[in-house]
């Protein structure tokens, strides 16, 4: 398995980037009939984050423990590609801890909706991109080396085998 600090310097050498190796594709209960599931799930993600920022009462957190699936590679890929969505159209910030790992915070579409400044946020400013090279292999040396035993990201019920 990578070390930390090879994890370290395999993000140092992506922060830029998101590729992704697969998608799997699942059946939301929450997706309205008239509604793209793509944008329903990107909304949901955005609820959890909100959620779980203010269950930590903390303005960030750390990417890996936010969108990894300890289950579920394909379902890790798929919630990096719901983050990139939301950091595209800066509702989620990408930061960089003291060690140079990701963390996840509220962009600046989301703090200006949140004060109440809608014409702002509409607006969007500046478009991010987010790059991330993952395969199974460094996905199971990320488990294992943050202790991801539970998932942030509700696990969803798949058709395909993992």
């Amino acid at each position: 398995g990578l070390s930390c600090d090879q994890i370290r310097y395999t993000v140092a050498w992506f922060p830029q980037r998101c590729l992704y190796d697969c998608v799997c594709w699942w059946q939301s209960d929450k997706v309205q009939d008239d509604q793209d599931p793509t944008t329903a799930r990107v909304e949901e993600v955005m609820d959890c984050l909100e959620k779980h920022l203010d269950r930590l009462d903390e303005t960030d957190c750390c990417f890996f423990k936010f969108a990894f699936n300890p289950k579920s590679f394909s379902q890790t890929v798929e919630n990096i590609f719901y983050i990139s969505f939301l950091v595209k159209d800066n509702y989620v910030a990408v930061s960089y801890d003291d060690e140079g790992l990701p963390r996840l915070g509220f962009g600046s579409r989301a703090i200006e909706s949140a004060d109440g400044d809608e014409a702002t946020a509409e607006q969007g400013g500046v478009k991010r991109q987010m790059m991330f090279n993952i395969n199974h292999s460094l996905w199971n040396d990320i488990v294992k080396a943050f202790n991801i035993t539970d998932c942030i990201l509700p696990h969803r019920k798949s058709t395909l085998k993992e």
